[in-house]
């Protein structure tokens, strides 16, 4: 059984779909899956689907980022160049060492990128279709079996996200998990997030990065490498994601961190520690003030199952400020993760957690009073639901 240092580990051993909760609770998350728009060569924002499409996708050549030594693939020239690859007659670990044929047809570039944005948009709508029915993940896989040499960031993405929200069934992800095709899927994800279009852009948006991180949490998918990557990755390009994308990476991470606590290895510490440092600069007390309180909940319980760094009392001193001045809206709100916060604080960072509270308590004392002791509010409106 391979180890949790293996960058092929899958984290079969690991729990079924929904079972790596955050300190045991819920955490409600707001519902995010990317996709084309229909218009030809935009994106079209919607409340739920806020991925951004990357036009540039159909530049000709892609090259390999500069990751550090322990974060490059293992790539090798195939033994035979004139002899085409048959994904379904190599093992796992075999596709991912060999190069992707990344080089495209001759012929005019704008023709190029609108036969390959036609193609990955149609892909999109065909993943979003097939899952539906108690087969979803199965028919998903299906799908992606013959286009995954050609699906972009956006379509692994979206097969990833769609696979794990059909994982809710019990026994069902421990299937998946362990299936040839889900397995080329995370192989494939692994060698898009090493590469960069020429004009620096990576192949994997940072939107994009969010998703399959939450998605590979929900699934308790503990992969060194690629979880290494998709943190580096979207640490390098928080300024354009939403808030929600931003809060959802910080509760898959956060999640990561407590379940495999001690299994990180010094490459994945790295990475968490880099998207931290984004993710702390990005919480700016402007930003955040402006955010609904699902989002607050989300970003406040997340950060204090990760690793704490010398900003993080600041910005969670801006998330509570911002959630004390709403305090109308929770009424209609699960405000569960709030008194969790503080649970969790008074064990990990006792002396921090008195001086938030007592700072906190200053500006909103009836605030404090209702969450900092113990007692919470669980709400009467939305119930928590999975993302």
């Amino acid at each position: 059984m391979p180890t949790s240092s293996d960058p092929f580990d899958s984290g079969d051993e690991g729990p079924q779909a929904g079972d790596w909760l955050l300190f045991n609770h819920k955490i409600e998350l707001k519902n995010t899956f990317v996709h084309f728009s229909g218009f030809k060569r935009t994106e079209k924002r919607r409340v739920t689907c806020p991925g951004l499409l990357q036009s540039m996708m159909s530049s000709e050549t892609v090259v390999m980022t500069g990751l550090s030594q322990s974060l490059q693939p293992v790539l090798r020239e195939s033994s035979s160049a004139g002899t085409a690859r048959t994904p379904s007659h190599t093992s796992p670990a075999q596709d991912a060492a060999q190069p992707q044929d990344l080089q495209r047809p001759a012929g005019t570039p704008s023709k190029v990128k609108d036969t390959d944005l036609a193609r990955q948009r149609q892909l999109n709508k065909d993943l979003i279709a097939a899952a539906s029915g108690p087969y979803a993940a199965f028919q998903v896989l299906d799908l992606i079996s013959n286009n995954l040499e050609t699906m972009n960031g956006v379509n692994l993405a979206t097969a990833m996200h769609r696979i794990s929200r059909a994982c809710q069934v019990d026994g069902m992800a421990g299937q998946i998990k362990e299936h040839p095709i889900f397995l080329r899927l995370l192989h494939t994800t692994e060698k898009v997030l090493c590469q960069t279009l020429p004009d620096g852009m990576p192949r994997m948006p940072p939107k994009c990065c969010s998703v399959f991180a939450w998605s590979c949490a929900n699934l308790g998918i503990f992969r060194t490498q690629l979880l290494a990557r998709l943190a580096l990755t979207a640490a390098k390009g928080l300024e354009g994601c939403e808030p929600h994308e931003v809060t959802n990476l910080l509760w898959a991470y956060a999640t990561v961190c407590r379940n495999r606590k001690n299994k990180m290895g010094k490459g994945l510490e790295a990475a968490v520690a880099e998207l931290m440092k984004a993710s702390l600069a990005f919480l700016m007390p402007e930003r955040v003030r402006a955010w609904k309180p699902q989002i607050l909940m989300s970003a406040l319980v997340s950060l204090v199952g990760l690793p704490w760094q010398p900003s993080s009392q600041k910005v969670v001193s801006d998330i509570l400020d911002a959630l004390a001045m709403q305090q109308g809206q929770l009424l209609a709100e699960n405000t569960r993760p709030i008194s969790i916060f503080f649970e969790e604080l008074r064990k990990r960072q006792a002396q921090v957690a008195l001086d938030i509270v007592q700072a906190t308590s200053q500006k909103w004392p009836g605030f404090m009073q209702q969450f900092a002791r113990g007692t919470c509010h669980k709400g009467h409106g939305r119930k928590n639901r999975k993302a």
